[in-house]
């Protein structure tokens, strides 16, 4: 028990100092480049928080991997916002609207007769997160 709380000791203090260091360095035309991974020579915020956070070790290169794949597996329409109909399509199937006549035959929308169950669409991000994976 000493040994491992000593070793957390030393791992917590060595994981802030290598913090502080990252933190006290100037970026570099090597880091922009780094962190342009769409390679367009712009960087965006994406871009440089995904950077940050793997550089300071806060998540690795393959949570950030499965964040993007749950993103898109959730952006049904593929246009790279979440709306709640990406949300209703992923759990049922379906547009949150259905197209429907009304009585002298033009086109009205209706909310489709399923909704979200008391946890939200799809059970949750845990239930989410299982299913990508």
């Amino acid at each position: 028990k000493i040994f491992s709380d000593i070793t957390t000791t030393f791992m917590e203090k060595r994981a802030q100092e290598a913090e502080e260091e990252f933190y006290d360095r100037k970026l570099t035309k090597d880091d922009l480049k780094a962190m342009d991974i769409a390679k367009n020579g712009d960087v965006s915020v994406g871009e440089f928080l995904e950077f940050m956070l793997v550089t300071m070790n806060k998540v690795d290169s393959e949570d950030i991997k499965e964040l993007k794949d749950l993103y898109s597996a959730l952006d049904t329409d593929a246009d790279g916002s979440l709306t709640l109909n990406d949300l209703h399509q992923y759990a049922y199937g379906e547009d949150i609207y259905d197209d429907r006549e009304d009585e002298e035959g033009g086109n009205i929308q209706a909310l489709s007769a399923r909704s979200p169950d008391k946890e939200g669409y799809v059970g949750g991000i845990a239930a989410l997160w299982r299913k990508v994976h």
